[in-house]
């Protein structure tokens, strides 16, 4: 089954993308992510050595979400070598 993304992460792989965080902004909630880009993505540039994709940290604002559902993954949270946490890949799902 081929994975289809909102036009608006065309240019990244979210498979390999890592949730960073999330902030409260009043009504509103931004996720930070660590986006690994693909070739079509505007600001790709090859990849450092030793590095599968090129990363660029973005969000994404839910402007006054009603509902949001967390599903843990299978996996548990892991650190890095850096020591920041890897909550593993992302998925969206588009709603109704």
């Amino acid at each position: 089954m081929s994975e289809q993304y909102l036009a608006e992460y065309e240019g990244t792989y979210l498979e390999d993308s890592y949730f960073l965080g999330l902030l409260a902004e009043g009504p509103n909630l931004r996720l930070k992510f660590l986006f690994a880009l693909t070739n079509d993505h505007p600001q790709y540039t090859s990849p450092p050595d030793g590095e599968a994709h090129t990363y660029r940290e973005g969000s994404f604002l839910l402007e006054q979400a009603e509902v949001i559902s967390w599903q843990a993954g299978k996996q548990p949270i892991l650190r890095d070598t850096d020591g920041s946490f890897d909550f593993g890949s992302v998925e969206l799902h588009k709603l109704g």
